[in-house]
Parts: C-alpha cells; sequence; structure tokens
C-alpha cells in the first residue's frame, strides 16, 4: 500500500539531501474485521534509510493531523505511565489480598492527581515541567513541623528551602483554586 509514496520520498531524498516524509491514506480490511478501516500511512525517507508507519483511525481529520495526533498522544501516555509507576512507585503492590492493593492503588492515583495539581499551579515557573520524581524531591520533601491545636493545624516549613517562594505560590494558586 506504501511502495509508490516510498519510493517517491527516496527520489525527494536524493534529489535534495533531506529528510522527506509524505502522507497518505487508504482503506484496508484485516480478515478477522466485518468491514475496511482508514489507514494513515507515512513514508518517511532518512539518512539511514526509509521509515514507514502505519495508525488505523476513525477520526476525520487530515491525514497528517491524524497521523501527529497519534504519535503526540501515544508518547503523552507513555510518560504519564512511567511517572505513575515510577515517580510515586505505583507499582509496589504486594499485598496478599486483592481489596488491600486496590486501595494502595487508590491511593497512589489520589496522589498522582494532588500532584498533577500542583504542577498545574506551577504553570510558568521553572518547575512547571518537572518530572514527579524531581518535583517530589525539590518541592515536597523538605523539613517541617506539624503544630495541632484544638482548633488549628499549622505546618511550619524549614526558612532555609531554595524554592520557599515557588511553594508560597503554589499554595496560593491551589487555594484559589479549590477555595
Amino acid at each position: 500500500m506504501i511502495a509508490d509514496l516510498l519510493e517517491t520520498a527516496r527520489r525527494q531524498y536524493e534529489e535534495t539531501r533531506k529528510k522527506q516524509r509524505l502522507f497518505t491514506e487508504g482503506k484496508y480490511q484485516a480478515k478477522s474485521r466485518d468491514r475496511k478501516r482508514r489507514v494513515i500511512m507515512k513514508a518517511e525517507w532518512l539518512p539511514q534509510g526509509p521509515n514507514s508507519r502505519f495508525a488505523v483511525t476513525n477520526l476525520s481529520m487530515n491525514t497528517q493531523q491524524a497521523y501527529e495526533f497519534y504519535t503526540e498522544r501515544r508518547g503523552t501516555c507513555e510518560a504519564r505511565i512511567d511517572e505513575f509507576k515510577n515517580g510515586l512507585k505505583a507499582d509496589l503492590l504486594s499485598c496478599h489480598r486483592f481489596f488491600a492493593d486496590e486501595l494502595r492503588l487508590f491511593l497512589h492515583m489520589a496522589a498522582y492527581w494532588l500532584v498533577l495539581r500542583l504542577r498545574e499551579a506551577l504553570a510558568k515557573t521553572e518547575l512547571a515541567s518537572m518530572q514527579i520524581q524531581q518535583l517530589r524531591l525539590r518541592l515536597l520533601k523538605i523539613g517541617g513541623q506539624v503544630i495541632q491545636s484544638a482548633r488549628r493545624v499549622w505546618f511550619r516549613l524549614a526558612s532555609g528551602c531554595p524554592w520557599q517562594d515557588i511553594f508560597v505560590l503554589a499554595h496560593r494558586r491551589l487555594q484559589a483554586d479549590f477555595c
């Protein structure tokens, strides 16, 4: 299905000596399917040689937009899964009972949601694009003291924290969002 387009990409590469990316689409029906599906095809020619990719879709956008939508989503999803597993140690489900592991996973998901809200609150700061592991180490793992009375709870954080201004900014933004 892609042979002609790949040949065109090769010829264009040989003329320009620059990477060539061409897109097309077609219909394909696997034996296990009841109907034909739209297939987006990318024919790319690089200094290393040919590179072809395919995506099956029902999106109505043009071929290049649809292909880039899927490739962007794939990278984003894999990064989020990696952050969830490694940044919050969410893959450590070692209890002997299913419901205990289910609760642990639920708590990890709640922590992940909170850290994502924190990252949103850090928009336009140097910490806005940090991975969860780095965010935890730099902003959340700091020395502090919790003092509780009958009516209040105080959090006293170390005054020597290098990220103190950003912590205060994030606190104000989160407070505005949730209150």
